[in-house]
């Protein structure tokens, strides 16, 4: 075969595989279906005519991506093909090699990291003189503390988990998970580290997100010769902590011994369960309804815990013209945070009191309260 002929076929090909030719940007269109059709489908030249075409199934540049693994040339084959023309298991295997693809620019954004930040620094005066978090934080456009937290992983994948780090340039390992490994081992022993991180790598490219945690704590508690004392620890330190978020909702944490929290998640499932049929929803909405309930009864039940000699209640504060339907001002729980007029008026339609308040118009301070209550209608 002539030198000429073969430079052809090999600029046809980037033409074909990447969309571009000598006289346009190498910017990679997208091509319509109709246009990629027509392109992949043009009859091959007498000479190659015994060549295999490849234009009818445009699978074969998922297929050839997948076979070539993350690098350069992966992300130009993954969109050669509109996603359109892609089979349902085109398409899967496509996302797929997107996911390695995502591992594998994170393994490099670490390893460029771990170059920006340098070693960690020993003495009191090298980190007070230490400004890589804030170089991180603004080329990253996130907080100097989340940026802290990226410099620590970087460097361990640059030093001690360099398996873990070259797992994830070939895409078998995402980047929640070498977090994980290096904030979950970094403490142990180094040939007991090695011991753990080859043990996860061997089968972490096919685990599911549960599947990997349970690894995870598995090995810990096997291998680890300080996890009891750490366990013990941990569980002695028990949370429940409400948080108010600014979109009128709310969220409970809740963290104590397993066994405890376990007992918990079982009764709410239980009672999500014998609930079906009557309240309906989700899962999580039987569940919620069902700890919303108890702890109704339980403020409201005979003998009920009292606050300043009355009863503990949620306060929703509103305006009167609000509560009348004349406008839908968002309503407040004092000192916690607002919720929506409509959730204040499902709250009087199940019973709540109304309490009127007295408030300065100018200064907005209560002045008095009536001590009477009344229900709606």
């Amino acid at each position: 075969m002539k030198l000429s002929s073969l430079s052809g076929i090999i600029e046809r090909m980037f033409e074909v595989l990447l969309g571009f030719g000598p006289d346009q940007p190498e910017d990679f269109p997208r091509r319509s279906d109709d246009e990629f059709a027509e392109m992949m489908n043009e009859p091959l030249p007498a000479e190659y005519a015994h060549y295999q075409p490849c234009g009818a199934d445009p699978d074969v540049f998922v297929a050839r991506a997948a076979k070539a693994g993350p690098n350069s040339q992966t992300m130009p084959l993954l969109m050669a093909a509109p996603y359109q023309a892609l089979s349902p298991a085109g398409r899967s295997q496509a996302l797929d090699q997107f996911e390695r693809f995502t591992a594998a620019v994170e393994a490099e954004k670490a390893i460029l990291t771990a170059v920006i930040a340098g070693p960690a620094p020993r003495s009191r005066q090298a980190k007070l003189d230490d400004f890589a978090a804030q170089e991180v934080a603004v080329a990253t456009r996130c907080s100097v503390y989340a940026a802290d937290a990226r410099i620590a992983v970087a460097r361990e994948l640059a030093g001690r988990f360099t398996a873990t780090r070259e797992a994830m340039r070939a895409g078998n390992i995402s980047q929640w998970q070498a977090r994980a490994m290096t904030e979950s081992f970094s403490h142990l022993p180094e040939d007991l580290r090695e011991e753990l991180e080859a043990n996860m790598l061997r089968y972490s490219h096919r685990q599911t997100a549960a599947a990997f945690r349970r690894s995870l704590s598995r090995w810990l508690a096997k291998k680890d010769p300080t996890w009891t004392r750490r366990a013990e620890k941990a569980r002695r330190e028990v949370t429940v902590h409400h948080q108010a978020n600014d979109d009128g909702t709310g969220e409970l944490h809740i963290r104590g011994p397993l066994e405890a929290t376990t007992l918990i998640d079982l009764a709410l499932t239980a009672a999500a369960a014998q609930t079906r049929s009557d309240v309906g929803g989700t899962v999580a909405d039987r569940k919620f309804a069902a700890l919303r309930d108890w702890a109704d009864t339980a403020l409201t039940a005979p003998g009920a815990p009292t606050q300043h000699g009355m009863g503990v209640r949620v306060q929703i504060v509103t305006h009167d013209s609000t509560v009348a339907g004349h406008d839908d001002h968002p309503a407040e729980i004092p000192g916690v945070g607002m919720i929506p007029a409509s959730a204040m008026r499902w709250a009087l339609a199940d019973g709540a009191e109304i309490h009127a308040l007295l408030v300065n118009a100018e200064t907005g301070h209560l002045k008095a309260i009536d001590p009477t209550g009344y229900q709606v209608p």
